[in-house]
């Protein structure tokens, strides 16, 4: 278990997974255009202007983990933790310098994962994300979630992984008592040392609804019969890995509502 600021370039080499780095090209003649490498790594970040500053349309919550000097990762919201790790991390980017790293070692029912209260009753939530997966040693984990607190229930819609594709659950119920359960797979596989841009969406007009989409590939599933508006929060990270290794990078992290 560990809980820290930010995470040295080097640690990548220590993360599961780290056979995906490629190894350093070797400098290219100018002459010679068939030894200029294709294009960078998967792992390289896009230098450009930060991705929340650059935002112009209102959003309930925006966060790149970009701040200077880098702030702690309590700081974001709410912490869970066990047997885990999370980390703000300038080891691997999607907008530079760095990204919120959530890792579980051969975990069992491992937590590494922050929630940012909205403070609103939304019309509807978008909580959109880029993820790149380092290392995905496990048969399910439960990752990022939007939660709806209605005045009866409870109902999360969250992106699950299990061992090969990508899926949405939506849970229900009070303390003690699940009222409703339901996952929807998607044809969008799991796919390591690669950025992908998630969208997972809640919207109740004209009828409720769930979609996730996967690098601009949408699966839509009918909302559970409970799902209903209420005091929204969202949660990045893991919330729950019962058995295996997982390694994630975060970043651009966006909410917004119609």
């Amino acid at each position: 278990m560990a809980l820290g600021g930010t995470l040295a370039c080097s640690y990548i080499l220590e993360l599961p997974g780290a056979s995906l780095i490629p190894p350093p090209e070797p400098d290219a003649d100018a002459d010679d255009a068939s030894t200029i490498p294709d294009g960078p790594s998967p792992f390289d970040g896009p230098r450009s202007a930060p991705f929340c500053a650059s935002r112009t349309e209102p959003s309930l919550w925006c966060s790149d983990f970009d701040d200077e000097p880098a702030p702690p990762v309590t700081s974001l919201g709410t912490v869970s933790l066990s047997g885990a790790q999370l980390v703000l991390s300038n080891a691997v980017a999607r907008s530079t310098p760095r990204a919120l790293l959530a890792s579980v070692r051969d975990g069992t029912d491992a937590i590494a994962a922050v929630t940012q209260p909205l403070g609103v009753d939304p019309d509807g939530v978008t909580l959109s994300f880029d993820l790149l997966v380092s290392a995905w040693d496990t048969t399910g984990a439960q990752l990022s979630q939007i939660e709806l607190a209605g005045p009866a229930e409870r109902c999360v819609v969250r992106l699950d992984g299990s061992a090969a594709a990508w899926a949405i659950t939506q849970v229900c119920g009070a303390p003690g008592a699940e009222s409703a359960r339901e996952t929807t797979a998607t044809p969008s596989p799991v796919v390591l040392g690669r950025w992908q841009r998630f969208a997972l969406e809640v919207a109740f007009a004209p009828t409720p609804s769930v979609t996730l989409d996967v690098d601009g590939v949408r699966t839509s599933a009918p909302a559970v019969a409970p799902l209903q508006r209420g005091a929204a929060s969202v949660t990045v990270g893991a919330t729950l890995v019962p058995a295996g290794s997982v390694t994630l990078f975060q970043d651009d992290v966006l909410v917004t509502s119609p």
